[in-house]
Formats: structure tokens, C-alpha cells, sequence
């Protein structure tokens, strides 16, 4: 056994090397003397302090000039032991003597002493020990030992066995502040071993055997600062053992086998920095009442829990707590429930235990806390709102700069929807720094994979069997929808059921809905009559359809996304996708098509991709027939001839990632070519250029346009009294269904804008000076204890017209948004624009849901702050009215189901 080196006199050498005196391989055998002094002195450096060579090469010539030497370096070798030089060893007065005894196994350590006591004893101020296991033979220290070194501050020794210490050794050394006992196997001390050592400041104890330390041992260190026990086999620290210890800045009690501390133990320490009890046997019992500490290390124990109870002291003290590698499955929630024990905090590491979930208000109470470490512990999930730290439930804002960095890896997550506001967090007041390596465990087919490189939609959790349609399988995720937050949406499978038609009970707020594997022949408008106002992807991959009546898709506005790979169409014919509007994306691969008709594509003003490969295609439309929106078309493995309608789609097909290979085209000479390899000449030499036509209209439509212009100008003076009067001369006529319905007119409304609708408006409608106008309004006519949406639905079903009050209250509320997208549903259901728009303020066009501004852009809108308003609004309402009327007080609505 042993103990750590002294590093000083290496560091001195490197300061002092220029100057440090060298070793000679010549020695002067005449005068040479065998004192252990390990460098010549003749001449001596100028401002010297250190000097050390390997021995045998010693030249003594001035032993005077010695005393100028602050640290002597003493290495003992068999040729400077002799048994015939009793004291063979010199020391010039130093005042720092470094013992190396590496070759030594007949001296004993109080008989080298002696020699350095000689010269030294009354000035020497530290003595450091080492070498191998046994250097002195036997190691022995009395109070004999050290009787003449009454200056010596520091006594270091390392490396030994078998060493003796008695009660009173230390005792001749009043002034000692360092002593470092380390690797000497050590199994117990005295009671009574560092009695009358008051100026000892530092000591050193570790990686020796001791089990047991007797209480009372430390009762003359009240100056000591820094006390090491680590790497012992100590077992219990009791009541009494630290208490002399009232100024002690640093304990190190790691790697031991403490397993049972007593919960006063450190009450009277009050000048503790960092406490080290990492690496023992600490368990769910360890508990104290006070351990006042800024850094409190606790890893590698065998802790279970963390509640309010295991370290209460800590509260107010602590800044860095370490609670890595143990055991720990839970955090109480009451230890987060007081600020006392966080409001100091600002490093906390828990890694490497078994947490499996969080307190919610782990992070809220913290204010300086800048770190924690949670990875590699048992997390499936986090809950919503972990991140939300700006104040403390009392209010008390995050201390400005404090920015939390959190570790999160390791950990098994559940990638469902309940992680889908982590995966989509922004890092505004929690940066995650290990980001990279949070991965999935499960579900199975996201294992392994980042979490953060899944799109948000794929998060998704199982729903319940009572709230899935039958032979289905029903999925919730958090999805953006334009919302100010992402909203909870279901995504529907109901895959290879043998389903003849959409089975019933399908969720309104669905998002997607993959039909795929189904046996349908024709796709009938009836099929698909059900309301989904949230339908983006529509799946009817493999479902063997043929034909698909016009107007099948008319109520799926919303879908940005279909897939009808695998099937049999032989024709689209113009109609198919009539409803379409919002569509992006169009998938008709290895769909058996031969032929497209004219403009089918017109209906789906909005779409960017269509996949057509895998078909029997020869022809296509001229370019003029696809929307001007399309960026992309596949067109490989289809039989396609040459021709100039296809040369025109050039631009449009490219390689992409869903499709390899290069659209080719046959020849009217029987050869095949790339596409890409034909330009405009081939339609010269076998038929009209593509261009010409475009170019034969161009001359009518500008000359149209010039009158066109000339009306644009005109109309845009009095654009909306003009389209009004056109209303009101030319009315729509009212169907059955209108005629009986029992109010005029709904207004949607946000509640904010009450001023002006309840006290301008609606009075402004039910005057007696105009035709009154029976009005369906929420405080009125909502039927109590049904849904808001079956009230919405039944309001706008009822109603012949709908006023939308358009602000920015409007376009911040979800539920005035349903009600616009339930009217603008309706419209489009009769076929007849019965939605009058007012705006009430400017209206930022960025704001507003694609929808909206699609329908703003495309019909008219009154202002509420125009000076015409209330003429233009009678005449938006005046046209096609009912004569029929129903008492107030006899309006019921009803569920928009009976309807």
C-alpha cells in the first residue's frame, strides 16, 4: 500500500529549467562522499532552489553552499546502504525533504529520520514518503519519530504495510496542518491518534481498511477543513463522530460500505461545501434531519425512493444534488409541494435509476435550477405541461438567464400521442441537450428510431372499442390544423374487412381513413355521405373499384391526400373527383387506367402531385386540361405514344423517390424513346405544334380582356352594390326545404363582439321600420344539455341564411370556426351561396383558415364600418325570402340527425 506523490518538487524542476543543475557522468572518486544529495554543487546555479539526479552520479564537493536548497530529493539505493556507514546520509538544512525508498528493504523508516532530524529537524516544514509495499522494514511511528521536526507542517506517507502507529506519535508536531495517511492497510486508529493536532487543516485517511472510527477520535480538529475517508470499509457513521468538526468545508466519504448514517450526524457541521457519500449501501431508511451542504453527492447507493423525508436538511443549502446510479422508481410529489428544498437547487442529476414517471410539478418550483438529468432511467412518456416553468404555482418567475438544459436519453418512450407536444416543443424555456439520442422503444415499428425525426402524426394512441366504428381499428394523434395548437384528431383503419360501404359511427373530428383491402365495385355517392369535416387522407388502396359515380367525393373538401392505387378503372371520366378542392396529392398507380377524359383534373384546383405509373395509358390530356397548381406527374411504365399533348407535360415529369426509371414513349415507326429525349420538332414533322393552339387563342383573349378591363373598372367602383342588385332582381327561388325552415337568419358570432351584434345588428334586423328578419342566435335557441356542435349544426341546418361576423375574436375561437366550415359546409351541400359575411375591423389575411380566405377571395363581403352598410345588408338578405313566418316562441331546434 501507498500514498499519493507530492507533485511540487516535479513542478519546480519545469518552472526552474533553464537553471536546474544537471547530473555529470564524471565523478570525482578521490573526494566522493556518499551523502544523498543528488546533484553536483560545483559551481552552484545562481538562484537555485531544487536539484535532483539519479544516483550513483553524486558529487559533493561544497556542503556549505547546501543550505541555499529548499527541496532535497533523497533516493535510496543499495550502494548508498551500507552496514559498515551506520549513518551514511546527509541532509543539508531543508525545508522540504522528498523520501523516495524504492530500493530499500533493511532500513527502518525512525533510523533514516534521524539523519534528516540531524540537519534539518529544527526547519523543516514537510517530509513526503513513498515507495514499493514494505520500503522500511518495520514501519513504526512513536512519538520518537518525529521529536526532532517541531516546524514540520506537512507529513505525507504512501505505499506501505504493516505500519504501527501509536497513540502519542504525533504528538511532537503542534504546527502540523497537512497529514496524509493513504494506502497504508490501515484497519483502525487510537482514539487518541491526532490528539493535539489543533492546526491540522487537512487529512488525508483514504484507501486504507479501516472499519470502524471510535467516536471522540476528531475532538482536537476543530480547525480541520477537509477530512478524506473514502475507498474504507467504514459502515456506520454515528452521532457523535463529526460533531467536533463545526468548520469543515469538504468530507469525502465515497466508496465505503456505510449503509446506516444517524439522522443527526452532520447537525453541527455549518460550514460545509460538498459532501461526498457516493459508492456505499445506502437504502430506502437513509433519512437526516439536517445536512446543510451546497454539493451533496448520493450516487451509486441502493436508494428506491426520493421523498421530502430523505434528505429534508438539504432545503435552502443545496445547490448541486447527484442522485445518479441507484434505485430510485419514484419521486414524491410532496417533495415539490414547498419551494424551501428547490429554491437553491441548480444542478440535479438523477440518471441511471428507474423513475418511470414525473412529478407534474417537477421543474416548476426550481427557479435557479440551470441543469437536471433524467436519462437512462424507465420514462414511457411524459406528461403534457412538464416544460411549462415560466412561474411557480406562487407566481414566482424563473430568475432571468436561468435557462434549463434537461437530459432526457436512454429512456424506453412510447412514441403515442401523448409525447406528441414533446416532439413538437420549441425549446423556448427547456433546451434539451441530448435531443439526438432520445429514441422509441416502442410501438414495435418505431423502435430505435429518433424521436425526433417521426412526423407529429405518427404518434398515435389506441382508442377504445365503444368509440371506434365495428371491424375498424381507431387511433388518436395531435395534429396541426392551422389552430393556434394542434388539435386531437382519430385516425381511422379498417383494412381488408370485406366492407361494401364506410361503416357507420366513424368519428367527426377523423383525420385520416384507410379503407384499404375493401371489395367495392362502384364508388357511390351514397357511400360516402358522411360529414368529416377534419378528413385530410383518404385511403381506398386494393379496393377492386371500377367506376366511381360523379360527385362521390362532393363532401370530402377537406381531403388533401387520396390514395386509389390497385384498383380497376379503365376510365376517369370528367366528374370522378368533382368536390376535391383542397386536394394535394393523387395516387392511381397500377390502377389498370386506359383513358382520361378532358379537364377531369380541373375539379381539383389545388393539386401539386399525381401518380399515375403502372397504368395502360397511350394518350393524355393537353397540358391545358391539368390545374395549373401541378408540380409533379409519374408517368412510368405506361404504353405511351408519342405525341404532342405528352411532349407539353415534359416539364411536370420528373424523377422521383416514389418512382424510378424514365417515362419512355413510342414512335409512329415503332421505336421507343425517352421522353426527355423529344422536343417541339417532333410534333412538326407528325402534327400540330403544342404551341399552337395556346397561340391561336392568345389574339381572341386579348381583345377580350380590353373589354373585360373596361367592365373591371367600373364594377370595382360599386363592386358590392353592384353584385347585390344583380341578387336582387335576379333572386334565387327558395326550395321546399327553405320555405320551411323556421328562421331567416343565423348569426355566428364570438361572445367579445356582443357590442356590436346585440346592440346594432340584430336590433338593426328585427326593426319595425324594415320587414323583421326572425333571427336564430346561441343564448337564445341553443338547446341546453346537448353538445355545442349537434347546436351548431341544427342552427345552420335551420336557418335559410347564415351572417358570419368576421374579427379577430372570430378567428381565435374554435368553435366560431366550426361554425363558419358547417355553413360553407351547407352552401355547398344546396348548392347555394346562403353565407353572408360581415367584417367587423381589419382583418389580417395572414390570419385567416385557408378556407376562409379562399371563400373571401371568392364572394362578396360586407364591411360593418362602410357608409352603405345598412342598405347593402337588406339587400343581401331581401333576396329570395320566405313569406313564411313562425312565432318566436314556437322555434324549436332539433337534432340535426331528424333533419
Amino acid at each position: 500500500m501507498g500514498i499519493f506523490i507530492k507533485g511540487q518538487f516535479l513542478l519546480t524542476i519545469l518552472l526552474n529549467l533553464i537553471s536546474v543543475c544537471v547530473c555529470e557522468e564524471h565523478v570525482n572518486s578521490a573526494i566522493f562522499t556518499p551523502y544523498v544529495i543528488e546533484c553536483p554543487v560545483v559551481p552552484l546555479p545562481t538562484g537555485n532552489s531544487s536539484c535532483q539526479c539519479d544516483p550513483p552520479n553524486i558529487t559533493v564537493t561544497d556542503t556549505d553552499s547546501l543550505a541555499a536548497f529548499q527541496y532535497v530529493s533523497c533516493k535510496l539505493t543499495p550502494e548508498l546502504i551500507s552496514a559498515t556507514n551506520p549513518d551514511p546520509f546527509y541532509f543539508p538544512r531543508s525545508r522540504r525533504v522528498y523520501i523516495d525508498c524504492s530500493w530499500n528493504n533493511s532500513l527502518s523508516y525512525s533510523g533514516f529520520l534521524m539523519s534528516a532530524v540531524k540537519k534539518c529537524g529544527d526547519i523543516a516544514e514537510e517530509v513526503d514518503t513513498v515507495g514499493d509495499v514494505n520500503c522500511f522494514t518495520p514501519f513504526n511511528i512513536t512519538a520518537d519519530t518525529y521529536m526532532g521536526l517541531p516546524g514540520l507542517q506537512k507529513l505525507n506517507f504512501a505505499l506501505e504495510d504493516d505500519v504501527s502507529i501509536k497513540p502519542d506519535a504525533f504528538s511532537p508536531l503542534k504546527n502540523l496542518e497537512v497529514l496524509s495517511l493513504v494506502q497504508l492497510d490501515l484497519k483502525s486508529l487510537h482514539p487518541e491518534v491526532f490528539r493535539g493536532l489543533t492546526h491540522l487543516r487537512q487529512l488525508s485517511l483514504w484507501d486504507n481498511d479501516i472499519r470502524e472510527l471510535p467516536d471522540g477520535i476528531f475532538n482536537d480538529l476543530q480547525d480541520l477543513q477537509v477530512l478524506s475517508l473514502r475507498s474504507n470499509s467504514i459502515t456506520h457513521i454515528s452521532r457523535d463522530l463529526l460533531k467536533p468538526l463545526e468548520f469543515l468545508n469538504t468530507l469525502y466519504l465515497d466508496d465505503n460500505n456505510i449503509s446506516s448514517i444517524h439522522a443527526d450526524a452532520f447537525r453541527s457541521m455549518r460550514s460545509l461545501e460538498e459532501v461526498d457519500l457516493s459508492r456505499n449501501n445506502l437504502d430506502e431508511k437513509f433519512s437526516l434531519s439536517f445536512l446543510g451542504t451546497e454539493k451533496l453527492l448520493l450516487s451509486y447507493n441502493s436508494l428506491t425512493s426520493f421523498t421530502e423525508d430523505t434528505v429534508p436538511g438539504v432545503r435552502g443549502y443545496t445547490t448541486s444534488l447527484d442522485l445518479s446510479h441507484n434505485l430510485i422508481s419514484s419521486i414524491s410529489e410532496s417533495v415539490f409541494q414547498t419551494d424551501e428544498l428547490l429554491s437553491s437547487l441548480s444542478y440535479v442529476v438523477l440518471r441511471n435509476n428507474r423513475l418511470e414517471s414525473l412529478p407534474t410539478n417537477v421543474l416548476r418550483w426550481a427557479r435557479r435550477l440551470t441543469f437536471i438529468d433524467f436519462s437512462y432511467n424507465s420514462l414511457e412518456t411524459l406528461h403534457d405541461g412538464l416544460f411549462d416553468i415560466q412561474s411557480n404555482p406562487l407566481g414566482e418567475q424563473r430568475l432571468a438567464g436561468n435557462q434549463l438544459v434537461v437530459r432526457l436519453g436512454g429512456n424506453p418512450f412510447t412514441c403515442d400521442c401523448r409525447l406528441t407536444w414533446f416532439r413538437i416543443y420549441d425549446g423556448q424555456d427547456v433546451w434539451i441537450s441530448d435531443r439526438d439520442d432520445i429514441e422509441c422503444f416502442s410501438p414495435p415499428n418505431l423502435n430505435g428510431i429518433p424521436l425526433f425525426s417521426i412526423r407529429p402524426e405518427h404518434f398515435e394512441c389506441p382508442l377504445s372499442d365503444s368509440l371506434c366504428p365495428e371491424h375498424c381499428q381507431c387511433y388518436e394523434v395531435m395534429k396541426d390544423l392551422g389552430l393556434q395548437t394542434p388539435r386531437r384528431v382519430i385516425n381511422v383503419e379498417c383494412e381488408s374487412e370485406n366492407l361494401t360501404r364506410i361503416p357507420r359511427g366513424i368519428p367527426s373530428n377523423t383525420s385520416s381513413l384507410d379503407l384499404t383491402g375493401n371489395i367495392w365495385n362502384t364508388l357511390r355517392k351514397s357511400m360516402l355521405d358522411t360529414r368529416m369535416p377534419f378528413l385530410s387522407d383518404l385511403t381506398l388502396t386494393r379496393c377492386s373499384i371500377v367506376r366511381i359515380e360523379s360527385g362521390a367525393f362532393r363532401l370530402l373538401n377537406s381531403v388533401l391526400q387520396l390514395k386509389l392505387d390497385g384498383n380497376n378503372f379503365r376510365n376517369i371520366t370528367k366528374g370522378t373527383f368533382q368536390g376535391l378542392t383542397r386536394l394535394n396529392t393523387m395516387y392511381l398507380n397500377h390502377s389498370s387506367i386506359r383513358t382520361i377524359a378532358d379537364g377531369v383534373f380541373l375539379d381539383t384546383p389545388s393539386l401539386t402531385y399525381l401518380y399515375l405509373h403502372g397504368n395502360f395509358l397511350t394518350v393524355l390530356p393537353a397540358i391545358q386540361h391539368f390545374p395549373q397548381s401541378l408540380e409533379i406527374v409519374s408517368l412510368q411504365e405506361n404504353p405511351l405514344t408519342c405525341s404532342c399533348n405528352l411532349i407539353s407535360l415534359q416539364g411536370l415529369v420528373r424523377y422521383t423517390l416514389e418512382v424510378k426509371g424514365n417515362v419512355t414513349c413510342r414512335k409512329r415507326d415503332g421505336t421507343t424513346v425517352s421522353l426527355a429525349n423529344l422536343d417541339s420538332s417532333y410534333c412538326r414533322k407528325h402534327g400540330t405544334s403544342p404551341l399552337l393552339a395556346p397561340l391561336a387563342s392568345l389574339g381572341a383573349i386579348t381583345g377580350v380582356l380590353v373589354v373585360v378591363f373596361i367592365c373591371v373598372f367600373l364594377y370595382k367602383k360599386n363592386k358590392t352594390l353592384f353584385q347585390l342588385m344583380l341578387l336582387r332582381y335576379f333572386p334565387q327561388d327558395l326550395s321546399e326545404d327553405d320555405a320551411n325552415k323556421p328562421f331567416d337568419v343565423f348569426i355566428s358570432y364570438c361572445q367579445l363582439d356582443d357590442e356590436f351584434v346585440l346592440r346594432y345588428l340584430v336590433p338593426l334586423l328585427e326593426t319595425e321600420d324594415e320587414p323583421s328578419y326572425t333571427i336564430c342566435l346561441h343564448h337564445r335557441h341553443f338547446v341546453p344539455g346537448d353538445t355545442i356542435a349537434n347546436n351548431i349544426v341544427s342552427a345552420v341546418a335551420q336557418s335559410r341564411r347564415v351572417i358570419l361576423v368576421l374579427s379577430d375574436n372570430f378567428l381565435q375561437s374554435d368553435w366560431c370556426m366550426y361554425e363558419f366550415r358547417m355553413a360553407h359546409f351547407q352552401a355547398l351541400h344546396d348548392r347555394r351561396n346562403t353565407l353572408l359575411i360581415i367584417t367587423l375591423g381589419d382583418i389580417s389575411q395572414d390570419s385567416l383558415d385557408p378556407d376562409l380566405k379562399a371563400y373571401i377571395r371568392t364572394t362578396t363581403y360586407l364591411e360593418s364600418f362602410d357608409s352603405k352598410f345598412k342598405n347593402k345588408l337588406f339587400l343581401a338578405l331581401k333576396r329570395g325570402r320566405s313569406n313564411q313566418r313562425t312565432a318566436r316562441n314556437q322555434i324549436k331546434l332539433v337534432d340535426f340527425d331528424g333533419i
